[in-house]
């Protein structure tokens, strides 16, 4: 004998459907109606690698009394909402992937709203990937106030060597955040490895000369670490 059929609910038959949406999908999806705007959102945030850009692109700043604020769209712009996102994509995420410059309006974005409204941004982050193809001055150490690093264990970090010629490393300040980090992966200028007591793994991607002073200084800081 068969087992008999279970018939699917609306929403359940419209979460069927949401999940083999694409990105874009799901946009389209999200504005078709009130009734399907949670579960397409919903369906977006629920990810383990997501990329930042991808969360900032729903997150459509306005100014408003000289802060940015989001629009998705501006009813569901309360505390709630707000906190309900940070519930489901803190909850979720694990690693992050920081595939762009950010520039001073995204950073001014979240700040604000976490100002606003209160919460954590990544709570439970784990890896954090950093790659910047192009100096992005001051900014870059802007999203690192907003992580809480607690938890924080492995960063993959990859820079241009302008942003080294700068003399600005946002890995020591990440260190003070997060020092129980254990693996290290990428292109490093100096830096004192020993602002990461837990360090385990260390892998640099970039090549060495010895003609190059941050390649000497890179070689006599990994010295001092392992001499310890």
């Amino acid at each position: 004998m068969s087992e008999p059929h279970v018939a699917l609910s609306i929403p359940e038959l419209l979460q069927e459907i949401l999940e083999h949406l694409s990105m874009e999908g799901l946009n389209t999806a999200a504005l078709v109606c009130k009734a399907w705007l949670r579960p397409a959102v919903d369906t977006k945030w629920r990810t383990q690698n997501i990329k930042l850009s991808r969360l900032l692109s729903h997150l459509a700043p306005i100014e408003r009394d000289g802060l940015l604020f989001a629009l998705i769209p501006e009813p569901l712009i309360t505390h709630d909402h707000w906190h309900r996102f940070l519930e489901q994509y803190g909850n979720w995420i694990t690693r992050l992937v920081l595939d762009m410059p950010l520039d001073k309006a995204s950073i001014d974005l979240i700040s604000a709203l976490l100002e606003r409204f209160g919460g954590q941004f990544g709570s439970n982050l784990i890896s954090l990937n950093w790659s910047y193809e192009t100096y992005i001055g001051d900014y870059t150490g802007g999203i690192i106030d907003l992580l809480p690093g607690t938890r924080l264990q492995e960063v993959d970090f990859h820079f241009n060597e302008q942003f080294y010629i700068t003399g600005k490393n946002p890995l020591s300040q990440l260190a003070h955040r997060a020092p129980q980090i254990s693996k290290l992966e990428g292109v490093f200028g100096s830096l004192d490895f020993s602002v990461f007591p837990r360090l385990q793994c260390l892998s640099h991607s970039g090549s060495l000369s010895t003609s190059d002073y941050h390649s000497l200084t890179y070689c006599r800081d990994l010295a001092v670490l392992f001499l310890q």
